[in-house]
């Protein structure tokens, strides 16, 4: 979800220059969230053992009984610069727009729940486990946008719209919390868990179609 708020500003309104006075300087501010669930009934590892120069010895297989499920969420509020160019022709315009986007404050938060048997010697124990993540986060990134509007009178339009966007999401630092019960069971398990990280980062590429239909009042 995207909500954006902002202006062009004619520099060129008062040109002589008809190809200049629809150019135009944009700035703005936006903010942007994301939520995303991923919910896993079974599991699946590999490993290799190897001994002395013996070829390793694979081991692994699906896990049926672990249950997982993941939620994410990031929130940015970012400050936005472009350049827009219209061209009007009759009830018809045509706007070509570029914007560069970077955010000023990131709150990334990530839960990860699993349910699974821990074996302890010959018992088996049922364990519900649970790893939060809480991280400041930043996004930067452009965006090219393409669009066709069509004025029906003075007071209603429809416009057609094609957006291309890049960004790149990245997390500064954060604050890992593992439950204490879910460490000690993998601990006396034999299994042995490594520090959560929290610093990542990932390159989103997105393209979008819309239809806007407005009335002016």
């Amino acid at each position: 979800m995207r909500a954006s708020w902002g202006g062009d500003f004619l520099i060129f309104n008062d040109s002589r220059n008809r190809f200049l006075e629809n150019f135009a300087l944009r700035f703005g501010l936006e903010a942007y969230q994301n939520q995303t669930r991923l919910v896993s009934s079974f599991s699946m590892s590999y490993d290799s053992l190897t001994i002395a120069k013996n070829p390793p010895i694979p081991s692994g297989g699906v896990d049926p009984v672990t249950r997982d499920r993941i939620d994410y969420r990031e929130f940015f509020g970012s400050v936005l610069a472009g350049l827009n160019y219209a061209i009007v022709f009759g009830n018809s315009r045509i706007d070509v727009g570029a914007e560069y986007f970077s955010s000023f404050y990131g709150d990334n938060r990530f839960d990860d729940h699993t349910r699974t048997f821990a074996a302890i010697g010959s018992n088996y124990l049922p364990l519900g486990g649970h790893i939060k993540v809480v991280s400041q986060g930043k996004i930067e990134g452009n965006r090219f946008q393409l669009g066709y509007l069509w004025n029906f009178n003075e007071s209603s339009f429809v416009r057609l719209s094609g957006v291309v966007s890049s960004a790149t999401h990245s997390t500064t630092h954060g604050t890992a919390t593992l439950d204490p019960f879910l460490y000690s069971i993998n601990f006396l398990s034999g299994n042995f868990i490594s520090n959560v990280g929290t610093k990542t980062s990932a390159k989103d590429t997105r393209s979008q179609i819309g239809i806007e239909f407005g009335f002016r009042y």
